[in-house]
């Protein structure tokens, strides 16, 4: 009786075993499903903020073409403290422009960081199956 008992032990032993690593891989996809979904958030967003930003450029490009008319047609000696705050606030908008661009560049890069932490064993397993569909 003692081998049969150590026997069903061992059955139970693996049967919460797998169940304990079913339930980890479970986990892992969700996880990874959910880090999939910022990712798609995040390049809409960047992606939304790339128009917004074709847009202004344009708009700023705009209000400097009648700004220059208007100077032209009154003489370029009036109103230079309104250019200079345009062109200061083009070089703001520049400037988080950028900001935002880089910021974008340093959370893709946090998410793959956490992606290559989080599923260190899915990414060979990628590596390989691209080869042998590239095969």
């Amino acid at each position: 009786a003692p081998p049969a008992a150590g026997g069903g032990s061992l059955e139970r032993k693996y049967e919460h075993l797998t169940e304990s690593h079913a339930e980890k891989v479970a986990d892992l996809k969700r996880q990874h499903a959910k880090y999939q979904r910022l990712i798609a958030e995040k390049e809409r967003e960047a992606e939304s903020l790339g128009g917004q930003i074709a847009q202004l450029e344009s708009s700023v490009t705009e209000r400097e073409a009648i700004r220059s008319a208007q100077l032209k047609g009154r003489g370029e000696g009036a109103d230079t403290g309104k250019r200079f705050e345009e062109v200061h606030a083009k070089s703001k908008l520049s400037a988080l422009a950028k900001t935002q661009v880089q910021e974008i560049g340093m959370l893709r890069e946090e998410l793959d960081r956490m992606r290559r932490r989080t599923f260190p064993t899915f990414t060979h397993i990628e590596s390989a199956r691209a080869a042998q569909a590239g095969l």
